[in-house]
């Protein structure tokens, strides 16, 4: 009796076949005068139609008809302060030692007015017309609030992101919810929808911006969120053009809203607004890379002729310079492409390095003292081609000079030289190859 469907629950209201009309009628008109006002213990039940004039038996035949009763919605069963549904009602309407653990209740009707209320507020919140039926009207009411848990949960994995919003409301509507989904008598149930209609209206509206938002607007916002972290490391450089400041400000602005529903449909036309300026910036910053680098290794050619090195040592030492150019063809980020230039520098004092070391690993070993030609006796032939050896890389730090951040004056200026043409001539002096950084 306690696992029927709906078709079965209604078979139970109407007296069905398997059922004692006279016997539940007799509980019915007692529950009717003893359960509306007040709870009766369902041990009480059963002591009362156990004994004259009913002597039924044994207890669970009249256990049996409070579940008949109680799926036909006609009593409320509660067990430790808790409604209990079908499932949870099967193990104490089973048990003749915990009849005395659940009180019974006449259910109580909302009446013809207040559940057209209810429909209304349905209709309002889901655009449904519900059923006139009481029962069906809650059970239309739990299915779409369920309905709603699941796409409130689903967005709300979403709306834990950083910078995404909603999550405050999310929250907030689904232990609203939960709150209302616990209440298991139908009486309560409507009666609480109704007392709270006007939040639930204001819970609707909000939750629709929300479930919208995340539906057809995730994929933009999350757009802007990278487009701005993107934007960051050339923020400097864009605040300088007008157009590219303002927007810049109207996308922080919508990134902090915590509500921005409203503005979305703004983002792309700002977003393009910087693009055009960055992609500008980029592309004059990028192509002047790429010639430092192209320059970089045309000097690293030209010393591995040079050095007649073999294909081996080539790859080896300009790959490196050429995947640099790689990925300076897709850098958007000033800064990035600041970092591969000064990368290229590096990259170039690593080829003389390997240079040096490859000459120095094919120099001739020393000559003998006992091959040394006595005097008087022929020299060599001259036909030996010597390479000079490459020299090792010294990188001159330009901040590290000192003196004058701005220089005004001759004097200035000739102090400044001087430390320069100290430092890069210690460096020749020294058979050093300088490099300016």
């Amino acid at each position: 009796v306690l696992s029927v469907d709906t078709l079965g629950q209604q078979k139970i209201a109407n007296l069905g076949e398997e059922g004692n009309v006279l016997a539940l009628a007799d509980l019915r008109q007692h529950l009717t005068l003893a359960a509306s006002k007040e709870r009766v213990l369902l041990s009480d039940v059963v002591d009362k139609f156990s004994k004259a004039p009913w002597g039924w038996r044994p207890d669970l035949e009249i256990s049996l008809l409070i579940a008949r009763l109680f799926m036909a919605g006609e009593i409320k069963l509660v067990m430790e302060g808790n409604d209990l549904d079908p499932g949870a009602a099967v193990e104490p309407l089973t048990r003749p030692a915990r009849f005395k653990t659940v009180s019974v209740f006449k259910r109580k009707d909302i009446g013809t007015a207040k559940r057209a209320n209810a429909r209304e507020l349905h209709r309002k919140l889901f655009s449904i017309l519900p059923p006139e039926d009481e029962d069906a009207l809650v059970a239309a009411f739990r299915d779409n609030l369920g309905e709603l848990k699941k796409q409130l949960e689903a967005a709300r994995h979403k709306a834990e992101q950083k910078h995404f919003p909603g999550l405050a409301d999310i929250t907030q509507a689904l232990a609203r919810i939960d709150a209302q989904l616990a209440i298991r008598d139908p009486f309560e149930f409507l009666t609480e929808m109704l007392k709270a209609s006007n939040d639930w209206l204001d819970l609707s509206d909000d939750t629709h911006d929300v479930l919208s938002f995340y539906k057809t607007q995730y994929a933009v916002w999350s757009r802007l969120i990278q487009a701005l972290a993107g934007f960051k490391d050339n923020q400097p450089e864009l605040v300088k053009d007008a157009s590219a400041a303002a927007a810049l400000v109207e996308l922080d602005k919508i990134l902090s809203n915590k509500t921005p529903y409203g503005q979305v449909n703004r983002i792309e036309t700002l977003l393009a607004t910087v693009e055009k300026v960055n992609d500008a910036l980029a592309a004059e910053r990028r192509e002047k890379a790429m010639q430092n680098i192209d320059g970089k290794l045309a000097e690293a050619m030209l010393a591995l002729d040079e050095a007649q090195a073999d294909a081996t040592l080539r790859n080896t030492v300009l790959k490196p310079l050429q995947d640099l150019k790689v990925q300076l063809a897709s850098q958007s980020s000033i800064l990035r492409i600041l970092f591969l230039q000064q990368r290229a520098a590096e990259l170039l004092d690593e080829v003389m390095d390997k240079l040096a070391q490859a000459a120095k690993a094919k120099a001739p070993p020393p000559v003998p003292a006992s091959t040394v030609p006595l005097a008087g006796e022929p020299k060599p032939p001259k036909h030996v081609v010597t390479t000079p050896e490459p020299k090792p890389t010294k990188v001159i730090l330009i901040a590290d000079l000192g003196g004058k951040t701005y220089l005004e004056s001759e004097t200035d200026v000739e102090d400044y030289l001087r430390k320069l043409k100290g430092e890069l001539m210690a460096a020749i002096q020294a058979g050093q190859k300088a490099r300016l950084q």
